[in-house]
């Protein structure tokens, strides 16, 4: 064999030793660097008019944040799946997606949040919280929660009080442990505190008829009217209210979930009058980064997003952020972000990895335009 012979074989014994070398190494890399996000949210039945357009805003905040960064979007696996609204199928849901090894989840709404957020806690998985129950951060080392939720909107119910000078308060509550909860740690001490008489009802979650109950806060003669609830509750307890002329004789102000009505077309006329306690974005005018991204939400998805979408969109460009920082997350990686600059507004966390953004009041004038209140 000639010397040149020799020196060409000599050559592809060597590239193939080095390729054969380096491609376990990259493979090995890849899996390294994979990061897999596990979505346990209703997308289906009557909650899924808060939360089910959350993966849109959620993958769409990956798309944009690892175009901006330069992350491989493969680097991100998100499977988001539907557990209807009840708590032992967000558990079922769970067991089937942990065997998957999810470094982060995601998971809504308040109770089934709580059904599967201790288990969560065991795996030490950083746990976002779609859910709006006041102490759930609190009771969950791992939980974090970039979304307005109970803790945040108590305070605005007894300003709200106070400035209609509410002696006499009614308030509609669901029988539900996250409203429970909000109304005896938070709301109902406060107004105690200050002598003011009140009267609860508690109402099922499946109830369909409120005018039983409507008739009793009539009967009360109410200075404030407080309506919490999911958006199916809320409606139908609004126009109970108004075939009484409740709007008329008393302040109404109704819980976030107020927002999704404002997003369905709900006739304004049935709705107006009513003030609301909502994110600083969701008031025209007052965040243009929100107004700007809603059109190309709607150009994506073919629907108007709400505030829920938004913070979606900004808690997966966070994670791809504190990605693209450490090559990891965890719990450290996204507080070290804060404060961060989101289409919402400015995101901080406070000491229990819970959003401690501002929320205002919101008013649907009888005009059936979106307004501030002031008083």
């Amino acid at each position: 064999m000639t010397i040149t012979g020799r020196l060409l074989i000599s050559l592809i014994f060597f590239l193939f030793c080095v390729v054969g070398c380096q491609q376990p190494a990259d493979q090995s890399n890849q899996k390294e660097t994979a990061l897999h996000i596990s979505g346990n949210i209703p997308l289906t039945g009557p909650i899924a008019m808060f939360c089910g357009q959350y993966p849109i805003g959620f993958s769409m905040g990956i798309d944009d944040a690892c175009e901006k960064l330069g992350v491989n979007r493969n680097t991100f696996r998100v499977d988001f799946q539907d557990n209807s609204g009840k708590p032992s199928m967000a558990a079922t849901v769970m067991q089937k997606q942990l065997m998957s090894n999810p470094q982060i989840y995601i998971s809504g709404t308040s109770a089934m949040s709580d059904a599967i957020a201790g288990e969560l806690s065991k795996k030490k998985l950083p746990h976002f919280l779609v859910s709006f129950d006041a102490f759930m951060t609190h009771n969950n080392p791992t939980a974090i929660r970039i979304l307005p939720n109970f803790k945040l909107e108590a305070p605005l119910f007894i300003n709200f009080i106070n400035k209609n000078n509410g002696k006499r308060v009614f308030f509609f509550t669901p029988n539900l442990k996250a409203y429970i909860e909000q109304s005896d740690r938070l709301i109902l001490p406060e107004l105690q505190k200050a002598n003011i008489d009140y009267q609860r009802e508690l109402f099922d979650f499946d109830q369909k008829n409120y005018r039983g109950i409507v008739a009793k806060a009539n009967n009360y003669r109410p200075d404030v009217i407080v309506v919490s609830g999911y958006a199916f509750h809320i409606y139908p307890i609004i126009r109970a209210l108004k075939e009484y002329n409740m709007d008329q004789k008393s302040a109404i102000i109704s819980t976030l979930d107020y927002v999704d009505l404002l997003h369905e077309n709900t006739p304004k006329n049935e709705i107006d009058g009513v003030a609301f306690v909502a994110p600083i974005c969701e008031i025209p005018g007052k965040v243009q980064t929100f107004e700007h991204w809603t059109s190309r939400f709607k150009k994506r998805s073919g629907k108007l997003p709400s505030y829920v979408d938004a913070y979606a969109y900004d808690t997966a460009r966070i994670i791809v952020t504190a990605y693209k920082k450490t090559g990891k997350i965890d719990m450290n990686d996204i507080i070290n972000l804060m404060p961060f600059d989101g289409i919402v507004g400015k995101i901080e966390l406070d000491e229990e990895r819970d959003l401690k953004s501002t929320l205002v009041i919101g008013y649907l004038n009888k005009n059936g335009m979106v307004e501030e209140w002031n008083k």
